[in-house]
């Protein structure tokens, strides 16, 4: 499995305090079935050339730790940057490995601003397909799901968070999640991880319910094949959306974790 959206750069966002609370997250993610991590570190307000040698430089280093300690997962860097922040796309930390092709946005937890399709349109006239983090979170998008299909069939992808599937981040979550995976509005399941305990890096729980229900290609999809194309800049070939059936809003799927 290859994760595209952790927290694993020590003191620089809300994840690891120091290198040895990093090292934690890389070992759990490996002992838990994980070969390959994206860093995907908050970038918020700016994306400036200073946070630019932040990232790389603590970046590097936690390759060289984690080599030293024996850790064998593979690291690439990137950013996981909010749809109001200023930044250029050819910034080292705006792509997965810096190959211009597939950038993680964040939206705040609680809106969608107006001009959130702007962003979209003028990613998409870069060359640069936008990669959505974790839409079953926002509340928004929980009483309007059809903007998550509508912002697919924009050539927006989507990335749900391992732990809304399993039920980490409350009902509501869960169930916008299922929602998300049953009409093909998910293309890759990452961990959001932010430390060893509270938020733990693992996959493998998700990736058994995915398979239980979906089959294990399913899953190789949306843990592996989506991912490592990603980050390698590659096409990703994607399940056709299927639009909400009338009057199944998350009014109705929600009602029971109200």
């Amino acid at each position: 499995m290859i994760d595209i959206h952790c927290h694993i750069l020590p003191g620089v966002d809300d994840g690891p305090k120091d290198w040895d609370a990093a090292l934690d997250m890389l070992r759990a993610a490996e002992a838990d079935g994980t070969t390959g991590m994206v860093s995907t570190s908050h970038v918020v307000d700016r994306l400036d050339a200073a946070m630019e040698k932040l990232y790389t430089d603590v970046f590097a280093e936690l390759k060289v730790r984690a080599a030293a300690a024996g850790i064998g997962l593979k690291l690439w860097l990137a950013g996981e940057v909010h749809c109001q922040t200023a930044f250029t796309p050819t910034s080292p930390l705006a792509t997965f490995n810096h190959n211009g092709k597939y950038l993680l946005v964040e939206l705040p937890m609680a809106q969608v601003p107006r001009d959130f399709k702007d962003l979209i349109f003028n990613l998409e006239l870069e060359g640069i397909v936008p990669i959505l983090a974790h839409p079953e979170r926002n509340t928004v998008l929980a009483q309007k799901p059809a903007m998550v299909y509508e912002w697919i069939g924009r050539g927006m992808l989507m990335q749900m968070n391992a732990g809304s599937l399993t039920g980490r981040f409350g009902k509501g979550a869960q169930k916008m999640a299922e929602l998300m995976l049953a009409q093909n509005w998910t293309h890759f399941i990452a961990s959001d991880a932010h430390s060893a305990r509270s938020r733990p890096p693992g996959l493998s729980e998700a990736y058994a319910l995915v398979e239980k229900k979906y089959g294990r290609q399913r899953s190789e999809n949306l843990f592996l094949v989506h991912p490592l194309s990603a980050v390698e800049g590659r096409a990703i070939d994607i399940e056709a959306p299927l639009p909400l059936k009338k009057k199944r809003g998350l009014k109705t799927l929600f009602s029971s974790a109200r």
